[in-house]
């Protein structure tokens, strides 16, 4: 499995890293790659950390198809908020919000395509929601959603 990028581990719960740590062999290259990671040794970015992320110019409509249809194939619910023009919508709120009812999970998620980040709206919006307990991830791919949800301890083989 590849390690999570700075970015998904930042927004991933004390629990949630050391279920993840528990993927990989102690004292491996990779366990100790994400030791490095959790203790900030690796600067986090919002970026993308997949070569699987959209290139610039796709559109995030795009990545945000690709990132419904495996949430709906792993069998969550699927609320979508994006909207493609100004609203009325709380600033900052994610794209998704999804749960799986037999998994007990449920997560906010924000999409991204190409080299785009969050915006301060965004970051402060995920900041108060996981201050209350709350889970957000934020995707650039299928990938990185699995690796995500993974951490949250999704059963996803």
């Amino acid at each position: 499995m590849p390690l999570p990028s700075p970015a998904i581990l930042a927004s991933l719960s004390e629990p949630a890293l050391q279920q993840l740590r528990g993927f990989y062999a102690e004292g491996s290259e990779e366990w100790q790659e994400l030791t490095r990671r959790i203790r900030g040794e690796v600067e986090a970015q919002e970026e993308p950390r997949s070569a699987a992320a959209a290139p610039r110019g796709q559109p995030e409509k795009g990545v945000e198809h690709a990132v419904d249809q495996a949430l709906l194939q792993f069998g969550f619910d699927v609320t979508r908020l994006s909207q493609a023009r100004a609203s009325k919508q709380t600033p900052g709120i994610p794209d998704r919000y999804a749960r799986h009812p037999r998994w007990g999970l449920r997560v906010w998620i924000e999409v991204k395509a190409g080299t785009n980040t969050l915006s301060r709206h965004q970051k402060a919006w995920h900041t108060a929601e996981r201050a209350a307990g709350g889970h957000v991830l934020t995707v650039w791919s299928v990938e990185d959603l699995t690796i995500g949800l993974r951490a949250l301890g999704a059963p996803i083989t």
